[in-house]
């Protein structure tokens, strides 16, 4: 994700235009679930797929990165939230950052969420496999990747008192891989992907898993 001159500076207003509409409180009476992350948060119809039953923010942006979305939490008004869950780094994978600075960026985003929201829980999802491509190895490349940082996406929790949730199983055909499915693009979930980890998410907030 290394943009141009112009489109970064697109990429700069649309980071700015996002962070002046989480400055307005969310509108909720109930305990309130603030998802954070990159465009599979933001493309989630989050209310609907979890059938209405919690109050549900989506605080998303699409070509979010791990240290984007730890600007997005300082600009969230809602403070002490039930939980806060998070979905990031593949836009880092994409741009060739390695797993060891995406742990490092969401080691800071775990510590940004706890100093700034001070959330009763906070729920990691993993970062979820695409589609593979028998002529292309990049996206084998990719799961690879993908599968290491879910590792330390785990470790990570543990340390930090959050919980990891692994979305893999929910997505994967038996190769490992985001079935196909569940997406329209190889990368991003379609309705019934959605339907799939918003399944497990449910059973995570609802305390059953």
């Amino acid at each position: 994700m290394t943009f141009p001159s112009g489109q970064r500076e697109d990429w700069q207003k649309a980071l700015a235009q996002k962070k002046q509409e989480l400055a307005v409180p969310w509108k909720d009476n109930r305990p309130l679930i603030i998802m954070v992350g990159d465009s599979e948060i933001e493309m989630g119809r989050w209310y609907d797929l979890l059938g209405g039953s919690f109050a549900v923010r989506n605080c998303g942006l699409s070509r979010a990165k791990i240290s984007d979305v730890t600007e997005l939490i300082s600009a969230i008004a809602d403070r002490n939230p039930k939980e806060v869950v998070l979905m990031c780094g593949i836009n880092n994978l994409g741009s060739h950052d390695s797993v060891e600075s995406c742990a490092k960026d969401y080691e800071q985003l775990l510590l940004k969420v706890r100093d700034v929201l001070t959330p009763s829980r906070v729920i990691v999802l993993s970062v979820m496999p695409v589609q593979e491509s028998a002529v292309d190895r990049n996206s084998q490349e990719v799961n690879r990747l993908v599968f290491s940082l879910n590792q330390e996406l785990r470790t990570l929790c543990q340390r930090h008192q959050a919980e990891f949730v692994d979305l893999t199983a929910a997505v994967s055909d038996s190769g490992g891989e985001l079935s196909s499915g569940f997406t329209f693009d190889g990368v991003h979930l379609n309705l019934q992907g959605y339907q799939r980890i918003a399944a497990v998410l449910a059973n995570t907030l609802s305390g059953r898993n």
